[in-house]
């Protein structure tokens, strides 16, 4: 997850998708709102809502150990969309 954390700002304004397993894909647009400069659009899809509340909570801790804020999130389903309050470092 932190590999996939550390690419973040190396495709601004770019949908970037992976796929963590075959249950799971996250994808994020870096710096696609102008309202809201240097955050990230998250986008977390699973096969069911325990494996969507696991691979969100582990997305939220790498974020939150990376200094970046997130808002409260209430997850259920099978996808769980939200943006983060930033503020990513500025990556040249």
């Amino acid at each position: 997850m932190d590999e996939f954390i550390g690419s973040v700002g190396k495709h601004v304004g770019q949908l970037v998708r992976v796929d963590i397993s075959t249950e799971i894909a996250i994808s994020y647009l870096y710096d696609g709102n102008t309202e809201k400069p240097r955050t990230c659009q998250w986008r977390v899809h699973a096969s069911n809502e325990t494996e969507l509340k696991q691979a969100v909570k582990l997305l939220v801790d790498c974020l939150v150990a990376k200094g970046i804020k997130v808002p409260h999130l209430d997850i259920s389903g099978k996808i769980c969309w939200f943006q983060d309050e930033g503020i990513w470092p500025h990556i040249p």
